[in-house]
């Protein structure tokens, strides 16, 4: 009967936090613990980390819902929407708030976690691959974010072309200045 109803709210919170779930289902927590070691056990949720556990396999899923609000980003978006050729050696997500996990190693995925200020939370979207949906950063925001954490751009690797000029300038008024620079030096040597 409690076994169902976590299931229950498993299928509408792919990702979930145990104290969320203690919360909502107003199941005292040595209780919900011990359900949830039995339904790991039993193959019914996986624990991602401490305290963290899924239903699904689906690593974009998983690494956007270990923290709220986030949203993958950088070279990783720029990859899967198809305008960077390199192929990145893990998954970028983009949070306002990390509680002390950076590094996640799940199953086969290496997801970094990278938070940014709240002010720069914007410009993503909603896609589904599979099961559930999962917050992808526009490529455009994901080129200004990969700038503004310190990462560069080579050239060659990346599809300007096929970027939105107009809405990456929009969007890097509302970054700091030194974003802008960088922007610019990676246009400037584009024309060499």
């Amino acid at each position: 009967m409690i076994t169902e109803k976590i299931l229950d709210y498993a299928s509408r919170h792919p990702v979930f936090r145990a104290r969320h779930l203690e919360t909502a289902l107003g199941i005292p927590t040595r209780k919900l613990n011990k359900l949830l070691y039995y339904m790991e056990k039993k193959g019914d949720i996986e624990r991602v980390m401490k305290g963290v556990y899924t239903v699904t396999d689906d690593e974009k899923v998983i690494a956007t819902g270990v923290y709220h609000p986030s949203y993958i980003s950088l070279y990783s978006a720029l990859f899967i929407e198809g305008v960077f050729e390199q192929v990145p050696k893990r998954l970028h997500v983009v949070t306002s708030t990390v509680y002390g996990v950076r590094d996640l190693n799940y199953q086969d995925a290496s997801i970094r976690f990278y938070k940014i200020t709240p002010k720069l939370f914007f410009g993503y979207k909603w896609r589904e691959e599979n099961e559930f949906p999962y917050p992808l950063a526009i490529p455009e925001k994901a080129v200004l974010d990969t700038l503004y954490l310190g990462f560069t751009l080579d050239i060659g690797t990346l599809h300007w072309e096929d970027l939105d000029q107009t809405l990456v300038h929009q969007f890097v008024s509302l970054y700091p200045k030194s974003v802008k620079k960088k922007l610019n030096v990676y246009l400037s040597n584009c024309t060499k």
